[in-house]
């Protein structure tokens, strides 16, 4: 259960990320792609999350809330949770995993936006 988790959710092999710079966002509405450098969860903030939250706000279906606070709450967690049973990468909310964006998730959110 562990490598999985590590495998899909989470940074293996540990180690401090840096936070990126803030993303800019193209006219085709997805922001810039920045390097994937930490797990993202309820309680974080910073550039990576803005980004996360500029991808998800180009998907009304699943964010339409909009907000980019770079600040990863409840809405967003909501968000990156349905993204994710949307995607297959989830079953439900009681799956370990859900509302958090590791690899995984962070690689089927880029493939989302036109390179």
């Amino acid at each position: 259960t562990r490598t999985y988790i590590n495998t899909h959710f989470y940074i293996s092999g540990g180690g401090s990320a840096s936070v990126p710079t803030t993303p800019s966002t193209p006219t085709g509405g997805c922001p810039t792609p920045i390097a994937y450098s930490r797990p993202l969860t309820v309680g974080l903030s910073g550039a990576d999350v803005t980004w996360l939250q500029q991808v998800l706000s180009t998907m009304p279906d699943i964010y339409p809330q909009k907000i980019t606070s770079g600040y990863f709450g409840e809405l967003t967690k909501a968000a990156v949770g349905a993204f994710q049973i949307k995607q297959g990468i989830v079953s439900g909310v009681a799956q370990v995993g859900y509302g958090g964006v590791g690899p995984l998730t962070y690689a089927k959110l880029l493939a989302m936006c036109p390179k």
